[in-house]
């Protein structure tokens, strides 16, 4: 599955199969091709990933990534679990967020076969 979203657009869509999901036998037998599946390549999870992009006019990268590094979690405290995290401040403690807030401002419909799409 992949999802897309910008602004106030977001998409919904089937995506191509991970090739570590795909037989090696089965596999191009394109140099080049092979070269462009094994340069993401990342054992255990071959070429799974996940990639967040942000666009902007003066956006602070050096913030952003300080931000995400912030939010990461070290290999022990991944390890030690819930009774862990459990003890962690909630830092959307007091968040209210209005029903109305979480419905879609647009209706959802179906365009290009498996794409959903919200404008």
């Amino acid at each position: 599955m992949r999802r897309t979203q910008a602004g106030g657009a977001s998409s919904i869509m089937a995506g191509a199969s991970w090739w570590c999901t795909i037989p090696r036998e089965e596999w191009p037998g394109d140099d080049e091709l092979m070269s462009s599946i094994l340069e993401d390549w990342q054992e255990p999870w071959g070429d799974r990933r996940q990639e967040l992009v942000f666009i902007g006019v003066n956006i602070d990268e050096t913030w952003i990534r300080q931000s995400l590094d912030n939010a990461l979690v070290a290999d022990e405290e991944f390890a030690a679990g819930e009774s862990l995290w459990c003890q962690w401040s909630d830092p959307y403690e007091g968040l209210q967020i209005a029903p109305e807030e979480l419905k879609p401002k647009a209706p959802l419909h179906k365009t290009h076969g498996q794409q959903l799409v919200h404008s």
